[in-house]
């Protein structure tokens, strides 16, 4: 008989955190065999068919239930009588000084922390989601809690549709990006003085993107008016609460991602970037640098003009930039659901639940290379990603092979992938959840925006005219670490243009003419001279 495990969280809603960890571990149950439904008793009519009222929590003596402590509960006194076995999930509880004056968040954290050590009598174990929550955990009497941080559905997050218009929105500008709550401890004002310094650093138009709903209507009022004391104002974006797949548009056309918080319980949104290979800036304060592992770029201080300048020194370095991208990649292998699977599965063992316990790890996957752009017709663009992709594959390199986000490409053809099965191998490649090492992209125009990698290339590029559009040209220094090109010439004329990024002359490919059989012409072509156009 599977083992019941239940969840409960006070609260329930779309993109909210404590839900989507939620979800996650419900996922990871499942695949253990368990039997495992989420409650609350106060959920968003959009999560009906997900979330289950509390009156329907079976009350069975044999069964699990995780419990979600994320702010104080008022109406917990059914917990401690529950007949079954309960595990606490702590997220964490801002500091009430952190937190504003006005409305319920001081008393609900007060009452939240008091929770803690109040249900410590009943509670059989205790899950903390980051070294920095496990710690109050023991504070608050729970002797040996695990450090798990069920929070980062990597799987799901790369998977995940996203709203395409964020690349028109945000192509033609530097976008700087923290995703947070409006709350005094999250320090906006910090990053509007820093974001003011960075704008003293750099010569193209820039954004400070900023979703995130507020506490209160008095604290994005605050800070509005501080954008327009510094002069910032028509470079902030300050977006309020967007749905997931608006957030996940963000991520892929952020340049960069700056947190400076005073209070991060985990920081949830520092693996988000890192997922979408968004190199991270963020003060190391409560549990950042844990969260962080190996990746990102740390900060002890709270000097604007510091971390402006190294905002610039970020995204002018691509060398510093695929340092910090290949420490975040690293870091994110914590969080696999393999491992998070095998650990939870373990802790579950240790307190006598029946679950098998799987494989800690993943077997190792090779460097994963993905190009970008058209490649199933006999345009040259189309040609070039094509026959790259199987240069690489008869070479041993993992690759994918995939249109270009977001760009409007069509969907590969059908019938073209039918006919080319190893075309259609690499494009059923792209579609799996995954780090991607390098990419290669090549589409006209020359987009670069949502290009993920930690290296990332235009590859095999040709251009036919003597000028080289200044806005190619942005977007090329933004987000490229190389430049391939046919020629010497069309290497000058991107030098000559701007291009900071380093160029190297490859020429041209001629795989594919070579393949193709002799054809006689159609009539004779008697003798003289022969001129031949393509």
């Amino acid at each position: 008989m599977p083992a019941v495990i239940h969840q409960f969280s006070q609260y329930c809603g779309v993109g909210d955190g404590v839900t989507n960890s939620a979800f996650f571990i419900q996922r990871l149950l499942k695949a253990l065999g368990c039997e495992s439904e989420i409650f609350s008793d106060d959920a968003q009519t959009a999560l009906a068919d997900r979330v289950h009222p509390l009156e329907a929590l079976p009350r069975d003596p044999d069964s699990w239930l995780l419990v979600h402590h994320a702010l104080g509960y008022p109406q917990d006194a059914w917990l401690a009588d529950f007949a079954g076995r309960i595990v606490l999930v702590y997220h964490n509880i801002t500091p009430e000084p952190l937190l504003p004056a006005e409305g319920p968040w001081r008393e609900l954290a007060r009452l939240g922390h008091r929770q803690l050590s109040d249900w410590r009598a009943w509670v059989a174990g205790a899950i903390g989601g980051s070294e920095f929550n496990a710690a109050g955990l023991r504070e608050a009497g729970y002797p040996d809690p695990l450090v798990l941080p069920l929070f980062v559905d990597v799987d799901a997050i790369q998977s995940a549709p996203w709203d395409s218009g964020m690349l028109a929105r945000y192509q033609d500008t530097t976008n700087i990006l923290f995703v947070g709550r409006i709350a005094p401890n999250k320090r906006h004002a910090l990053l509007l003085d820093a974001f003011a310094e960075f704008l003293h650093f750099t010569d193209g138009p820039a954004r400070l993107i900023l979703p995130g709903a507020p506490l209160t209507p008095a604290l994005l009022h605050d800070l509005r008016a501080h954008a327009e004391s510094l002069g910032i104002t028509a470079h902030v974006d300050f977006l309020g609460h967007v749905p997931d797949a608006v957030l996940r548009g963000l991520y892929r056309v952020a340049d960069l991602f700056v947190c400076a918080s005073d209070h991060e319980g985990f920081g949830m949104p520092l693996i988000e970037a890192s997922v979408f290979d968004v190199p991270v800036i963020a003060r190391a304060t409560t549990n950042i640098a844990h969260t962080l592992g190996e990746g990102g770029l740390l900060l002890a201080g709270e000097d604007p003009r510091e971390i402006g300048a190294l905002m610039h020194t970020v995204l002018t370095e691509p060398g510093l930039r695929r340092r910090i991208l290949a420490g975040q990649q690293a870091n994110l292998s914590r969080f696999e659901p393999t491992r998070l699977t095998a650990e939870l599965a373990a802790f579950l063992a240790s307190l006598g639940v029946q679950v098998p316990v799987p494989p800690s790890q993943r077997p190792a996957a090779a460097p994963r290379w993905l190009v970008e752009g058209p490649f199933d017709s006999s345009y040259s663009l189309a040609v070039v990603n094509r026959e790259t992709a199987r240069g690489l594959t008869r070479q041993g390199v993992r690759t994918a092979l995939a249109v270009t986000p977001g760009a409007g490409e069509p969907a590969p053809d059908e019938a073209f992938l039918e006919a080319n099965p190893d075309v259609a191998a690499m494009a059923a490649a792209a579609r799996q959840p995954g780090v991607t090492d390098v990419t290669l992209r090549f589409t006209y125009p020359p987009h670069t925006v949502a290009m993920a990698g930690r290296v990332r290339v235009l590859h095999g590029y040709g251009w036919e005219e003597t000028g080289f559009p200044a806005r190619y040209v942005q977007w090329l220094n933004r987000k490229l670490d190389l430049v391939t090109v046919l020629s010497s010439e069309v290497g000058k004329i991107l030098r000559d243009a701007g291009v900071r990024v380093p160029i190297a002359v490859v020429g041209a490919g001629v795989d594919q003419v070579l393949a193709s059989p002799d054809v006689a012409p159609p009539a004779a072509l008697g003798k003289g001279y022969r001129f031949l156009h393509v």
